[in-house]
């Protein structure tokens, strides 16, 4: 499921704040994602759904020259099922450029994983604000 941003129901609304919640869940943002964040800015997001509920995001920052995966999240109850993959799938295919990059932290070992499956590369390590980073990069 993408989520729409244009004509906005109250659906929208509700799964924008599931998003969110989602994204804040694990505490690794350095400041939390609020719904209106989520409506509001550039980011695509892909989502998994079970019945009501969200179980897993994944967004994709379209720019100039490459597009930027973002905030990739799986509930912990959906965990080991793929789902990560799947979105990492269908956020790709949303990509407006031949190259696609993530930043990870390097403790994140589940988001390393799914980067390395969908064929991403490790271009170098950085330091971020609270831990280090491995940037990735994907050519389509």
């Amino acid at each position: 499921m993408i989520m729409g941003k244009f004509n906005l129901t109250s659906t929208d609304v509700e799964l924008a704040a599931q998003v969110a919640d989602l994204i804040n869940l694990g505490g690794q943002q350095v400041r939390p994602v609020y719904p209106a964040t989520i409506l509001n800015n550039d980011v695509i997001y892909c989502v998994q759904v079970v019945g009501d509920r969200v179980i897993g995001v994944c967004g994709i920052s379209n720019n100039y020259q490459r597009s930027e995966i973002k905030h990739l999240v799986v509930s912990p109850d959906y965990r080991g099922k793929s789902i990560g993959n799947s979105l990492v799938e269908k956020t790709i295919d949303k990509s407006t450029n031949r190259c696609v990059y993530a930043t990870v932290r390097y403790d994140n070992f589940n988001s390393i994983r799914i980067m390395v499956r969908n064929y991403f590369k490790v271009t170098n390590l950085t330091n971020g604000s609270v831990k280090p980073l491995i940037n990735f990069v994907r050519n389509l």
